[in-house]
C-alpha cells in the first residue's frame, strides 16, 4: 500500500501470502476505504451463514434433481454448496485483511506525519 502524497510505504501482508498487490490512495480516504472492506467482509460473512443453513430444493420433485441437490449438498471441497461456502469465506478474509492493511498503513503515516509535524514545531524526539 503506498500513500499517494510519497510519504507511505508499502504495507506488509497480514497473511503472508506471496503475491502483494499496490494501490495508491489519499490519507484523508483511508478510514473510508478501510470500513467499506471491513462493511463487505461482514456482508460476506453473513450471506456464508445463510449458505450454510440452506438445503438444496429437489427442484423438478423428480430422482435426479433430488439425487443432484444431495450431491450438491454432501458436495466436496471442490464442488457443491461447500466449495462456494469455502471460496467466500476465503473472499471474505481477504477483505478483512485489505481493511487491516489499509488500517496498519494509516495508523503509520498519523504517526509518522505527526512525528514529523512536531519537528517543525520544535517539538521533535532530537530536541526532548
Amino acid at each position: 500500500m503506498l500513500i499517494a502524497d510519497g510519504g507511505g510505504s508499502s504495507a506488509p501482508n497480514p497473511m503472508g501470502s506471496g503475491s502483494s498487490h499496490t494501490v495508491k490512495i489519499n490519507p484523508p480516504a483511508i478510514p473510508g476505504a478501510r470500513d467499506a472492506f471491513h462493511e463487505a467482509a461482514q456482508k460476506i460473512d453473513e450471506l456464508v451463514s445463510v449458505l450454510k443453513g440452506m438445503k438444496t430444493p429437489a427442484w423438478a420433485q423428480d430422482p435426479v434433481s433430488k439425487t443432484t441437490a444431495v450431491r450438491f449438498d454432501a458436495g466436496t471441497g471442490d464442488t457443491g454448496r461447500i466449495a462456494a461456502i469455502q471460496a467466500l469465506t476465503k473472499y471474505g478474509q481477504e477483505l478483512r485483511n485489505s481493511g487491516d492493511a489499509l488500517n496498519e498503513a494509516y495508523e503509520r503515516y498519523v504517526r509518522v506525519e505527526g512525528t514529523n509535524t512536531d519537528r517543525w514545531r520544535g517539538k521533535g524526539p532530537q530536541d526532548d
